[in-house]
């Protein structure tokens, strides 16, 4: 379980420093990619509130 949050957190890591770095130095692609990167985390954000919504509803169903 600690071997995957390491890598996790090292992608992660590795993730934000390219953004950053697209972002400095290749600025015709940092509008995609910031374009893409702002609905992505909207949409995981989204699916993430979906979800606990939902694992509250079947969780209270059960008692």
């Amino acid at each position: 379980m600690v071997k995957k949050e390491v890598l996790g957190a090292a992608t992660l890591s590795i993730l934000v420093i390219v953004f950053i770095l697209v972002n400095n130095y290749l600025p015709s692609v940092a509008n995609i990619l910031n374009f893409v990167v702002f609905w992505l985390c909207v949409l995981v954000l989204l699916y993430s509130i979906i979800f606990l919504i939902y694992a509250t509803l079947k969780s209270r169903r059960k008692k």
